[in-house]
């Protein structure tokens, strides 16, 4: 009888809560900057517990909140574009060019995270390869040591006893 479960099917992640989405990546950013857990923590005004927790949960969460700060500015672009009027300064004019350079930008790099994504699936699949592998390992190593204790036991020269 095995006692490492079977293979259950992992239940996609939820992303934090949009509130808590800014404090996630304020502590990716500054972390990116080289600053110290302690360091953040004292700019950010909370402990640093939080902050490894804050960074944790980025981690576990990077790609599907890149992908919709992603699907954001593409709207914000495509509003900017759309949103013309008849009697729009240069200023305008400009601003609604750049917008749509910024659009064309980003849904030039859309195959990019597409192609991210599938790296970070594969990643994962030959990670849990190797905790499948590693698990197969211990739990053969702890089974040749039970039986070379329980021959150790029926061994009487082993067990100091004479026949």
């Amino acid at each position: 009888m095995s006692c490492h479960p079977k293979h259950i099917e992992a239940e996609p992640l939820k992303l934090p809560p949009l509130e808590r989405r800014p404090l996630l990546f304020e502590a990716a950013r500054l972390r990116a900057q080289g600053l110290k857990l302690r360091q953040i923590g004292e700019q950010m005004g909370c402990s640093r517990g939080t902050v490894a927790n804050y960074l944790q949960e980025f981690e576990r969460h990077r790609f599907q909140l890149l992908q919709t700060v992603a699907v954001d500015q593409i709207l914000d672009s495509v509003l900017a574009i759309v949103a013309s009027d008849d009697d729009e300064t240069p200023v305008q004019v400009r601003d609604r060019l750049h917008a749509a350079r910024e659009l064309r930008l980003l849904l030039s790099a859309l195959p990019g995270l597409a192609d991210y994504d599938e790296q970070q699936r594969q990643h994962d699949v030959e990670y849990q390869g190797r905790v499948a592998a590693w698990k197969e390992y211990a739990a053969s190593e702890e089974q040749q040591h039970l039986e070379q204790a329980a021959s150790n036991d029926e061994n009487p020269a082993y067990n100091g006893r004479s026949a």
